[in-house]
């Protein structure tokens, strides 16, 4: 795992000194970095992902977040996986118990 964080802070140093400091850059370069990349660490899923992609899904879900195409389809890879879709399971049970 030390690697995969490493490999992450590597692909994020690369583009993350462009954005700091002002919502509409740092929104440019995360689409920026999703046209050009399907995750944060290029072609593969990490723990980075699951931060990352919960950030996206909710600001494109709850509008924090403009509805740019890169990142749709971005939030769409992440929801489209099978793990988000058993953890998501495990969540709807606990919330149905609660009520």
């Amino acid at each position: 795992m030390p690697g995969t964080i490493c490999l992450a802070r590597s692909h994020m140093a690369a583009f993350s000194h462009h954005a700091y400091g002002n919502y509409y850059r740092v929104v440019d370069v995360v689409d920026s970095k999703f046209q050009a990349d399907d995750y944060v660490c290029g072609k593969r899923f990490t723990m980075a992902d699951v931060y990352v992609g919960a950030q996206i899904v909710w600001g494109t879900q709850f509008d924090t977040l403009p509805k740019r195409d890169a990142l749709i389809a971005y939030a769409r890879r992440v929801t489209d996986r099978d793990a988000y879709h058993s953890a998501k399971a495990i969540d709807d049970r606990l919330i149905a118990a609660q009520s």
